[in-house]
């Protein structure tokens, strides 16, 4: 028969994939404001037009620039929304599980979001350099 820590580990998954989603866009995050701080638009954001002006490019410039300030809100909204979710499921399993269990799925949840932060970051500062 299944016990409540059996189904609970079971659900887990979705804590684990919360907190590699949040790695994810805590990584994302910095590399936009690292290229907003060194006025560096990346290649996804960067606009063009046929017309080659000091003018049009400087207009270019200025809303590749807004079009990173927006993504780095949309970004901020988003980690709030998964902060949310993954506080309930904290406060869900701490109250189903028992300390040993729930001790055991948050360090292994932690260590895997670290783990991904680490990857992302890396590639990132790669990529960073590369513009």
């Amino acid at each position: 028969m299944s016990t409540p820590e059996d189904s609970a580990l079971v659900n887990n998954s979705g804590r684990g994939s919360l907190h590699n989603k949040i790695s994810q866009h805590i990584a994302s995050l910095a590399f936009l404001k690292h290229c907003c701080d060194y006025d560096v638009v990346p290649v996804c954001g960067k606009l063009r037009h046929h017309t080659i002006s000091p003018h049009t490019t400087n207009i270019l410039h200025k809303a590749s620039i807004g079009l990173l300030q927006n993504e780095i809100r949309e970004h901020r909204w988003t980690l709030d929304q998964l902060n949310s979710e993954c506080y309930a499921l904290h406060l869900q399993f701490a109250h189903t599980l028992s300390y040993d269990v729930w001790d055991k799925v948050d360090r292994t949840s932690a260590e895997e979001a670290a783990y991904s932060l680490q990857t992302r970051t890396n590639s990132l500062k790669k990529k960073f350099e590369k513009l």
